[in-house]
């Protein structure tokens, strides 16, 4: 935990996904006051029209980013809003997609759900980004 998805139809070279799964992984460290390296980045690629959001004139299509992020529970409404507006940032700068064509979706699930390193999940602590 915590698990972040990039759903795009976009299709960068390997670097860039690598670079922009770093940069995601660092804001989340930063954002939700915890270590970027606990953070999993994975990124679904689909066919060109197979992901849209239909808010254009006469319903078209327009294409969208969306990024999926399961995180534990605990944060302040403030610190989930910032990493949805670094995320966005992050996206279409990596992308090459309109920041308004991107959509983040915060899950968050109590500790006990989440299994990982071979047991359940600590709680969340703002102790985690001091290493305290």
């Amino acid at each position: 935990m915590p698990f972040v998805t990039v759903h795009t139809s976009r299709c960068p070279e390997v670097a860039v996904r690598r670079a922009l799964g770093a940069r995601l992984a660092k804001a989340y460290g930063e954002h939700m006051q915890t270590t970027h390296r606990i953070v999993n980045v994975a990124f679904s690629f689909y066919e060109p029209d197979d992901m849209a959001r239909y808010d254009a004139a006469g319903d078209a299509a327009q294409e969208m980013t969306v990024v999926t992020c399961d995180v534990r529970v605990g944060r302040a409404p403030e610190a989930v809003e910032a990493l949805g507006h670094a995320f966005t940032a992050l996206c279409a700068e990596h992308l090459a997609i309109d920041p308004l064509r991107v959509a983040i979706y915060v899950n968050e699930h109590p500790a006990y759900q989440i299994y990982r390193d071979g047991g359940r999940a600590p709680e969340w602590s703002a102790d985690e980004s001091t290493g305290a």
